[in-house]
């Protein structure tokens, strides 16, 4: 009884981490970064990744993974991302391999979580509106080690994933369409000036 007490408040506090990384973050990218960081709290696995779609929501472009403590981009992600076959995932199901050793052609996800001598993953969709939005991964060294138990604490820490990134993205749109409009008002402002500045030259013409 004292082993689950403990364990349940252990999964509130960090989940209230995650919470606070989020809030802190400044970007996609950072929510992502501060939510894997106390992720991997939750689970017993070393690495994690989160896929996202760009800012048109019609091609993954961005993976952020992290392992041994560190947290990073993936150059040329893109490449990675598009050998994936997402069927699985756009039906709002888990895409689950217990052991990349087995898979006669491995992708190009499946190659790079090789070279960190991952054998089982897992990717979780990211979902808001109805679309995807990306997905969380989770991978283990160990072939055949995800339990249901992981899958329910990452599909909690997707779900919250998938509304931050979101808000996030609404909130880069709302300030940019704010500085075009502050932009647009100085151009209008400045043309208005030329005009009064032209008919003043003007009326110093027909006066002379």
């Amino acid at each position: 009884m004292e082993d689950e007490l403990r364990d349940y408040t252990h999964r509130l506090e960090t989940f209230r981490a995650i919470d606070q990384a989020i809030l802190t973050a400044q970007s996609s990218v950072s929510i992502v970064e501060g939510a894997l960081e106390h992720f991997l709290e939750l689970v017993p696995f070393r690495w994690a990744g989160v896929a996202i779609v760009n800012d048109n929501n019609d091609e993954l472009s961005t993976l952020v993974i992290r392992e041994e403590g560190r947290s990073k981009l993936v150059p040329n992600a893109f490449t990675v991302l598009n050998s994936l076959d997402l069927a699985p995932l756009m039906e709002g199901k888990p895409y689950m391999v217990g052991d990349i050793a087995q898979v006669a052609h491995p992708n190009r996800l499946e190659l790079l979580l090789q070279k960190s001598s991952l054998h089982t993953y897992v990717l979780l969709p990211l979902f808001i509106h109805g679309g995807l939005l990306g997905f969380l991964a989770l991978a283990s060294r160990v072939p055949n080690t995800i339990e249901p138990d992981h899958l329910t604490i990452a599909n909690e820490v997707a779900d919250l994933l998938s509304v931050a990134i979101i808000q996030a993205r609404n909130l880069s749109q709302s300030q940019h369409r704010a500085t075009e409009l502050e932009i647009l008002a100085q151009v209008s402002i400045a043309f208005r000036q030329i005009e009064n500045y032209s008919e003043m030259l003007q009326a110093i013409v027909e006066q002379t």
